[in-house]
């Protein structure tokens, strides 16, 4: 398996998952959180009640960064997603 560049990386609670960038299709708005579509059939649904409506805006544009890591710490509502060079 060739791997990316960069990956992504999503934070929730004490978990932490690393995958390549690469595979990441999209990130949608769900009702009650988020859904992380990857290549390959993985979908990541994060379901969260509390989650307002500026952190999932930010976190569905996220995939669209430039260049390098991408971070979603879903911990963090005031900065849920950011690029680490």
């Amino acid at each position: 398996m060739n791997q990316g560049e960069y990956t992504v990386t999503i934070k929730r609670s004490n978990m932490k998952m690393v995958m390549d960038r690469t595979d990441l299709l999209q990130v949608d708005q769900t009702p009650d959180g988020v859904a992380f579509s990857f290549k390959h059939g993985v979908h990541i649904v994060l379901t969260d009640q509390f989650l307002p409506n500026e952190a999932k805006d930010l976190i569905k544009a996220a995939n669209s960064f430039p260049k390098g890591n991408l971070i979603f710490d879903l911990n963090n509502y005031k900065k849920p997603a950011y690029i680490e060079m």
